[in-house]
C-alpha cells in the first residue's frame, strides 16, 4: 500500500528476499536495476509533497484571518484560500496547519502540481498524506491503485470519503497549489467531500484561481472560510511589524505606508522590500522610490535590487539551482558545483532568501515558486543552454540516487524527450514485466510526448504489456503492431542487434496473447499460444513463464484443468528462473483456483501460502501480490464455509471489486464476498455485491463475468427459498435466453454449464425432477471423467435431492454419500450447503445409517455432523484439522477418496457387512474396494492394508 512505501533514500532490501534484481536478467541492453537503483520506482511517492510548509517564527501568523475556524466545536470546515501567486497563501496555510497540530488535530498535507492532475495519481498521493496521520485508512484504495487496476476513480473517491467520515478524532487535510487540479473526478470528489460535511474533518484549500467547487450550499450553511486577494493584503500595522519588528527595520509610518502602497499589501513584494532594505547602502526613500512591487516588476526589481546586493558566489549558486523542484546539499552540490551547499542553503534560509525548508530535519528545501520562476528566466536568458544543462545534471543525480520518477521529470521538464525516452526504457522493462508496476509505466507514457514514444519499440512494447494488464486490450494490441513494424527491415529505429530485436519480436508475441487472454478475447488461439511456447529458447525464462500463465488462464476458463494445472506448474518454475515475483504469484493464484475447482482444497491452501510468501518477499508489492493470494486462501475457505477466515482477509479481497484486470481474480473477489454476506443471513447486501459486479461488467465490456454473477446471484437466492426472485433474476439477466445476448456465439462451457445446473435447480424446485435428471445425468458423468470435484460436488448434490423429491430414497442416499466421501478428505462443504435445507432429510438418513460407527470414520462423521449444523443455520464447528495432509495425498496420489474412507472403517474394525451397510453400497463393491487397495498399497490383507494406512497418518 502507499502507506508502507520506504522513505525516499532508503535502499535497504528486506532480508532473505530471493526475488533480488540480478543483471543477468536485465533485457535489451539496458543497465540493471539494482536494488538500490531501482528504489525510485518504488518511492514514486515524492515524501516532500507530504510534509507541510514549516511555520516561519519570523512570518506574521495573522491569526484574525483565521481564528473562528480554529475552534473546536465551530461548524466552519471548510477553508478555501485563492490569490495571486506569493499572496501568502502558504503561510497562512502552515500556521493554521501549525496550531492545529498542536491542539491535537491529525493533520495531513499535500502540495500539488501538474502531475497530480489525473485522478489515481491524486488519489495516490491523498491516501499516502492521509496514511501519515491515520495509519490503515484507504488500504483497500491503495491496493488497487498499486497495481494500476482501479478504473472507475468514483468508487475509490466514494470509498475514501466513506473512510474519513468514520474517524472519530478531529482531523484536518490541506491541499496546497490547488489551481493545479481541473480533472472533473477529482473536482467532483472534493465536492462530495465538502458536500458530505464529515463531523470531524477540516479542509483548507489553497489556489491561486478560484477553484471550480461547488460552494453555495457551503456559504449558506455557515461552514465557510473564505480568504481572497483583499483579505491577504497587508494592513498597515501588519506591515509594520513584519518590516520594523520581523526585519529589525528603523523604517517611519510614512515610509512603510508608501512601501505598503507601492506593493499594494503584496506578502512578498513586503519581503523583498525588506530583504533589499536591510542590505543597501543607500537611502531608505530613494529605495522606496524605485521600488514597484507589481508582477511586470519583480523581475527587473530582483535582478536590480536583490542579486546584485549578493556576493557572486551566492548569485551564482542561486542560478544554478533555481530549476530544481526540491533541494538537498547533495543535490545543490552535483548542479551548481559549490563544495558547501549545505552552509549555503543554511545562509540562505537565516537570510530570508525565498528558500521554504520541506522537513523538520533540514534536508529538503525548495525555493518560493516565484523567486524560482524568476530566477530561471534569468538563467535562460543570460546564460543559453544552462537551464537544461542542470536539468540534465539532477535528472543524473536522481537517477543514481533512486529517485527514478524525478529524474523522468527533470529531463521532460528541459525538453529533453530522447534522454526521458532512453531513462523510461531501460527501467520500464523490469517495472512493468517484473514487478507489476504498470501505474508508474503509464504515468510515465502520459508525460511522454507520443512521437518518441512511437519511435522506440522497447516503449512501445512496455506501454503494450501494462495496457493488457490494464483492460486496454485494443490499444494493446495496436501498439504492439506499431512497435513489430518498427522492428521490420529497412524501418528506421534505434540501433538494436539482431538479439535484441528477436527478444523484442518474442515480447511482442507473448504482449498480443496476455492482452487477448486478459481482455476475454475470442481470438485468443490456445493453438497459436503454444507455438509460440514451443519456440520460444530456453534463455527467455520470464517470457516463458508468462506465456505459459496465459495459457494456464485460458485453460482454466475453458475449463481444461489438468492442461491449466501443468501450464500453471511452468509458468512458476521459469518465473523462479527469471527471479520475477509478478509471474510466480500470478502462476500461484492460477495453480490454487484450477485446485479449488478439482475439490483439491489442500492443494489450494499450500499455494496460497506459497504465493502470500513470494509477495512478502518482495519490496513494495505485498498488496496487491498479497491480495491474489488472499483471493485463493479465500476461495479455500469459502468452500470449508470457514467464513469468519473470509471476513478477516474481505479488506484485501474485496479490493479487486473495483478492478479493471483480468476476469478471473474479479470474478472471484465478487462471488466470495457475496457467499460470505448470503452465509450471514444478509441476502440483499450479497445481491446488491453482486449487482455491483455486473455494473463493472458492463462497464467494462465483460460479458462473462456479468453472467457468472447473475447465476451467481440466482444461485444464492434458491439456496435462500427464493424460488419467485431467482425467477424474475432469471429473466431479468437473460439467463433463460437460448444465446444469451452479450454471449452470442459464445460456446465455453464455463458459462454455460452453470446456467444447465440453475435450470436443473429451479426445475428441482418446480418439482420437475426428470427434467432436471435430464440435465444432471449426463453432467455428472462428464465432471466424473474430468476429475472436476466441485462442480461434481454441487451436481451431485443437486441430484440427490432429485432423486429424494421423486421418492427414490435410496438412489437419494447413494449420490449424496459419493459427493460426502469426496468432499469429506478436502472439507469440501460449500457446494452441498448451497443445495440448502433440502438435502437434511436424506444427510440424517445417510447419519442414521452409520450411527453404530460413531467411533470410526471420524474424519467423514465429523464432517458430516457440521454439514448439518450448516444446513440448519447453526453455528458450526470448525472443519476439523486432521484432514488428509498434501504430503499423504501426494504419497498416496492413487488411492481415491472412498478407498481412504474405507481404510478408517477397517481400521476401527468393521466387516464387510457392516461397511456396505455404512457405505451405502453392495458386499460385493466393498470387497472391490479393497482389492484395489490391497494393490496400490503391495500387501495381502486387512491387517497390513491398516498398519501402512497409520503409518502414512490416514487412519
Amino acid at each position: 500500500m502507499v502507506g508502507v512505501l520506504e522513505d525516499e533514500g532508503s535502499s535497504r532490501p528486506r532480508n532473505g528476499s530471493p526475488h533480488r534484481c540480478s543483471k543477468k536478467n536485465d533485457r535489451w541492453g539496458g543497465n540493471a536495476v539494482t536494488q538500490n537503483g531501482s528504489k525510485g520506482w518504488r518511492n514514486r511517492i515524492i515524501q516532500t509533497k507530504l510534509s507541510a510548509q514549516i511555520a516561519d517564527k519570523r512570518l506574521l501568523p495573522r491569526e484574525h484571518l483565521y481564528q473562528g475556524f480554529l475552534k473546536p466545536m465551530t461548524p466552519l470546515s471548510l477553508m478555501i484560500i485563492v490569490a495571486a501567486a506569493g499572496s501568502g497563501k502558504s503561510t497562512v496555510m502552515a500556521h493554521v496547519h501549525q496550531q492545529l497540530a498542536e491542539s491535537g488535530t491529525r493533520t495531513s498535507w499535500l502540495t500539488l502540481d501538474a502531475e497530480d492532475n489525473e485522478p489515481s495519481v491524486f488519489a495516490t498521493y491523498l491516501i499516502s498524506t492521509l496514511q501519515r496521520s491515520t495509519p490503515g485508512i484507504g488500504e483497500r484504495e491503495a491496493e488497487l491503485l498499486r497495481g494500476n487496476m482501479a478504473r472507475d476513480m468514483r468508487g475509490i473517491f466514494a470509498s475514501i470519503i466513506g473512510e474519513l467520515s468514520e474517524i472519530a478524532e478531529p482531523t484536518a487535510l490541506f491541499l496546497d497549489d490547488f489551481h493545479h487540479i481541473s480533472h472533473p473526478a477529482i473536482i467532483e470528489f472534493i465536492d462530495r467531500l465538502a458536500a458530505s460535511h464529515p463531523s470531524s474533518l477540516k479542509l483548507v484549500i489553497a489556489s491561486r484561481e478560484q477553484p471550480p467547487l461547488s460552494l453555495s450550499k457551503r456559504r449558506l450553511d455557515g461552514s465557510l472560510v473564505e480568504l481572497g486577494q483583499n483579505a491577504l493584503r497587508f494592513s498597515h500595522a501588519e506591515a509594520f511589524e513584519l518590516l520594523n519588528t520581523a526585519n529589525a527595520l528603523d523604517l517611519s509610518s510614512s515610509e512603510i505606508a508608501e512601501i505598503n502602497a507601492t506593493t499594494e499589501g503584496w506578502a512578498t513584494g513586503l519581503q523583498l522590500a525588506a530583504l533589499a532594505l536591510t542590505r543597501s547602502r543607500g537611502s531608505p526613500r530613494d529605495l522606496i522610490h524605485g521600488f514597484s512591487g507589481k508582477d511586470r516588476d519583480l523581475a527587473a526589481y530582483l535582478v536590480e535590487r536583490v542579486l546584485r546586493l549578493q556576493p557572486e558566489a551566492t548569485k551564482k549558486f542561486l542560478l544554478r539551482t533555481a530549476p530544481l523542484t526540491r533541494m538537498s546539499p547533495e543535490l545543490c552540490r552535483e548542479v551548481s558545483g559549490h563544495p558547501q551547499s549545505g552552509e549555503m542553503m543554511a545562509l540562505l534560509e537565516r537570510s530570508s532568501m525565498f528558500i521554504i525548508p520541506l522537513d523538520r530535519e533540514g534536508r529538503w528545501f525548495r525555493y518560493h515558486h516565484l523567486f524560482a520562476d524568476f530566477l530561471v528566466a534569468l538563467l535562460k536568458r543570460d546564460e543559453p543552454g544552462a537551464f537544461e544543462a542542470i536539468c540534465a545534471k539532477a535528472a543524473d543525480w536522481c537517477e543514481r540516487n533512486g529517485h527514478l520518477t524525478e529524474a523522468i521529470q527533470y529531463l521532460l521538464q528541459a525538453g529533453s524527450f530522447s534522454e526521458a525516452a532512453r531513462l523510461i526504457a531501460t527501467h520500464a522493462p523490469r517495472v512493468a514485466q517484473h514487478y507489476g508496476d504498470h501505474q508508474t509505466v503509464l504515468s510515465w507514457m502520459r508525460s511522454l510526448p507520443p512521437a518518441f514514444a512511437q519511435e522506440h519499440p522497447v516503449i512501445a512494447l512496455i506501454h503494450a504489456w501494462s495496457l493488457a494488464f490494464s483492460r486496454g486490450t485494443d490499444q494493446s494490441i495496436a501498439l504492439v503492431e506499431e512497435a513489430e513494424t518498427l522492428l521490420r527491415p529497412r524501418q528506421s529505429v534505434a540501433k538494436l542487434d539482431g538479439r535484441t530485436k528477436e527478444q523484442l519480436l518474442w515480447t511482442a508475441e507473448v504482449t498480443k496473447a496476455i492482452a487477448k487472454v486478459c481482455g476475454d478475447r475470442l481470438d485468443f488461439s490456445a493453438a497459436a499460444v503454444r507455438a509460440t511456447r514451443a519456440a520460444l529458447p530456453d534463455e527467455e525464462p520470464f517470457l516463458i513463464a508468462s506465456i505459459s500463465n496465459c495459457l494456464a488462464y485460458s485453460y482454466l476458463t475453458d475449463l481444461m484443468f489438468d492442461k491449466a494445472q501443468q501450464a500453471a506448474t511452468d509458468a512458476y518454475l521459469y518465473g523462479c528462473k527469471a527471479e520475477a515475483v509478478y509471474a510466480t504469484v500470478w502462476a500461484d493464484f492460477l495453480a490454487g483456483c484450477i485446485a479449488a475447482e478439482q475439490g483439491r482444497l489442500c492443494a489450494a491452501e499450500e499455494l496460497a501460502k506459497r504465493a502470500k510468501t513470494g509477495a512478502q518477499s518482495h519490496i513494495d508489492q505485498e498488496t496487491y501480490f498479497g491480495a491474489l493470494a488472499a483471493l485463493v486462501d479465500a476461495e479455500v475457505n469459502v468452500q470449508r464455509c470457514h467464513f469468519g477466515r473470509v471476513a478477516d482477509s474481505l479488506h484485501v479481497t474485496s479490493g479487486f471489486t473495483n478492478l479493471f484486470g483480468p476476469l478471473e481474480p474479479l470474478l472471484r473477489a465478487y462471488r466470495n464476498e457475496a457467499r460470505m454476506r448470503a452465509f450471514a443471513g444478509d441476502l440483499q447486501r450479497a445481491r446488491k455485491t453482486l449487482q455491483d459486479g455486473r455494473e463493472i461488467a458492463i462497464a467494462t465490456d465483460q460479458p462473462r463475468l456479468f453472467v457468472a454473477l447473475a447465476t451467481e446471484e440466482t444461485g444464492l437466492q434458491i439456496t435462500a427459498g427464493d424460488l419467485d426472485g431467482a425467477i424474475e433474476t432469471v429473466i431479468r439477466t437473460n439467463l433463460n435466453s437460448r444465446e444469451h445476448p452479450l454471449l452470442k456465439g459464445d460456446q465455453r462451457r464455463n458459462w454455460r454449464e452453470p446456467i444447465k445446473i440453475l435450470e436443473a435447480r429451479i426445475a428441482v424446485a418446480e418439482g420437475r425432477v426428470e427434467h432436471a435428471l435430464s440435465i444432471l445425468t449426463p453432467l455428472t458423468m462428464a465432471l466424473t471423467a474430468e476429475g472436476r470435484g466441485n462442480r461434481l460436488c454441487l451436481v451431485r448434490g443437486v441430484r440427490a435431492l432429485a432423486f429424494w423429491r421423486a421418492g427414490r430414497r435410496a438412489d437419494a442416499a447413494r449420490e449424496l454419500d459419493k459427493a460426502l466421501s469426496a468432499a469429506a478428505p478436502e472439507g469440501l462443504a460449500y457446494p452441498l450447503v448451497s443445495v440448502g435445507a433440502g438435502l437434511i432429510p436424506i444427510l440424517d438418513e445417510i447419519l442414521a445409517n452409520r450411527s453404530q460407527a460413531a467411533s470410526v470414520g471420524q474424519l467423514s462423521l465429523d464432517f458430516e455432523n457440521r454439514l448439518r449444523r450448516l444446513l440448519t443455520g447453526e453455528t458450526a464447528a470448525p472443519a476439523p484439522e486432521g484432514a488428509v495432509s498434501l504430503g499423504a495425498l501426494d504419497t498416496l496420489e492413487n488411492l481415491t477418496s472412498r478407498e481412504i474412507e474405507i481404510l478408517r472403517h477397517v481400521g476401527a474394525g468393521h466387516d464387510n457387512r457392516q461397511l456396505a451397510k455404512i457405505l451405502l453400497v453392495s458386499e460385493p463393491t466393498v470387497k472391490w474396494h479393497l482389492h484395489n487397495i490391497y494393490s496400490k498399497f503391495g500387501v495381502r490383507n486387512r491387517t497390513a492394508a491398516v498398519a501402512k494406512a497409520k503409518a502414512m497418518a490416514l487412519i
